[in-house]
């Protein structure tokens, strides 16, 4: 990082555990569209003590990461963000907090822990919450996980919760109650990819739950690559899907060796006795979360 090389810390192991630096930042792309699109601010480093634990299957797994670094930003005060991770190791947790869009003060924050193994293979959470009442009234939930060996086969998990009233709003929304999961495991070259998504619609934060982590093939061949997925309905759409036609499924059958069921992960990373249902995500998944401020 040029702020820290600049300071006079040429290697990883010359960081320290405390301490200031401050220079300019080239904002990579990904984070632009946070930051006001700039390519470029100013910015202060401070070394803190990291909190994150590594997660349990990776090297070092239950201990704390051994760096953590926080960033602001003079021209965008209310964008934090901190990086944890160990020296020499292929694997980070990155944490960002930031303003929730458009729920009346509230804050959104983010962490992603993610791992490289080997040339190719990819394991990572993302989660999200949307917060307001410090941090205290969940609005949004969300955990992704990304698992690739090879960066040919892959499978992605998803599941998310919304417990949003209208009076929440700084604009027109109305009451938006409601979860899905999501499950796709596939192939990129083909992208024939089997496709399990559940939304549950709510009238309340109350009537949001469901506890499955396993997504069993439904009966009728329902889910199409080419319309969108509803996420105000009550449906479950299943199928191997064929993303360069963009065809329903012929039959209600997963894609060649898929089995007639997908499975979540054991467990989240950052818990090991988390699962990725909607009543985790929604009820425990924030009390795992770190902050960037």
């Amino acid at each position: 990082m040029t702020i820290a090389n600049d300071a006079g810390y040429e290697n990883c192991s010359d960081l320290p555990s405390s301490g200031t630096a401050s220079g300019t930042f080239e904002v990579p792309t990904s984070m632009q569209a946070f930051l006001g699109n700039a390519t470029e601010l100013e910015a202060a480093l401070t070394f803190e003590t990291p909190e994150g634990t590594v997660p349990a299957s990776w090297d070092g797994g239950g201990e704390l990461f051994k760096n953590r670094f926080s960033m602001t930003f003079t021209a965008v005060p209310t964008f934090k963000f901190a990086v944890e991770f160990n020296c020499g190791e292929d694997f980070m947790l990155a944490i960002f907090s930031l303003p929730g869009d458009t729920i009346a003060s509230s804050v959104r924050d983010i962490n992603l822990l993610i791992n490289r193994e080997g040339d190719a293979g990819i394991s990572a959470d993302f989660m999200m919450t949307v917060t307001r009442d410090s941090r205290v009234t969940v609005v949004d939930a969300q955990i992704v996980r990304l698992e690739t060996d090879d960066g040919e086969n892959f499978e992605v998990w998803n599941t998310s919760m919304r417990c949003r009233a209208a009076s929440m709003f700084t604009n027109s929304g109305g009451d938006n109650y409601g979860s899905q999961r999501t499950v796709m495991k596939g192939t990129a070259s083909t992208q024939l990819i089997s496709v399990y998504s559940k939304a549950i619609a709510a009238t309340a934060c109350t009537g949001i739950t469901e506890t499955a982590v396993t997504s069993p093939v439904g009966s009728a061949a329902n889910f199409s690559a080419a319309m969108p997925f509803n996420t105000t309905e009550t449906a479950t759409k299943t199928g191997c899907v064929d993303f360069n036609t963009k065809a329903d499924p012929s039959a209600a059958t997963y894609c060649s060796d898929h089995g007639s069921a997908l499975t979540d992960p054991t467990a989240p990373l950052a818990d090991t006795t988390g699962s990725f249902s909607v009543d985790w995500v929604k009820s425990t998944m924030v009390t795992k979360m770190l902050l960037a401020d």
